[in-house]
């Protein structure tokens, strides 16, 4: 089996498609093209490179490869997660073609490996809307902002040691209907 080559370097906390492929180099961006079949102009700028890549991927999920990340991602333990640590590359090597791909990104952090899937994979794998739907009765049926808050903040803080409120408010109003401020996140973050 190939060794994992592309590891992604990302600087922030959004997961977006675009924003992963803007982790890898123009170089390691034109080499997804070419496994994808397309061909995208080495003259491009690399964020044009990676918005058209994101396209391309993004279509692709939704059409040649969905059964396949429909069968990849209902095997991880959880799907109400898209980032997964692990500590060796070899426990993931083989999600690698998918990873040259560009449908999964890998990350270094802190002594271990980040596997992230991004949420338009989610979401083209059928994925995201199980996700949404499962968090959202657990906020219908007695709003737990305060637990979702604090189990995210654990998240954020074993990954970058580090919590944004404005980050939590940002994901929070796009996954749920009840929109919170960001003073109400600070304020479940302090509590």
């Amino acid at each position: 089996m190939d060794k994992i080559t592309k590891l992604t370097k990302i600087t922030n906390v959004n997961y977006g498609l675009k924003n992963l492929l803007m982790g890898y180099t123009k170089t390691q961006q034109l080499e997804i093209a070419d496994s994808l079949n397309s061909s995208v102009p080495k003259s491009w700028k690399k964020s044009k490179v990676a918005k058209e890549l994101a396209e391309i991927i993004e279509e692709q999920a939704q059409t040649v490869y969905q059964e396949i990340l429909e069968d990849v991602i209902g095997r991880f333990p959880s799907q109400e997660q898209s980032i997964y640590v692990v500590k060796s590359l070899e426990s993931i090597v083989g999600l690698n073609p998918l990873i040259e791909k560009g449908f999964i990104f890998v990350q270094y952090v802190n002594e271990s490996y980040m596997l992230i899937i991004p949420e338009e994979i989610l979401k083209a794998a059928g994925m995201h809307d199980e996700l949404v739907s499962e968090e959202a009765k657990s906020v219908q049926s007695d709003f737990h902002a305060a637990e979702i808050i604090h189990k995210w903040k654990e998240n954020l803080l074993a990954i970058y040691g580090t919590v944004s409120a404005k980050h939590l408010h940002a994901v929070w109003n796009r996954h749920y209907a009840e929109q919170l401020s960001i003073d109400e996140i600070k304020e479940l973050l302090s509590n």
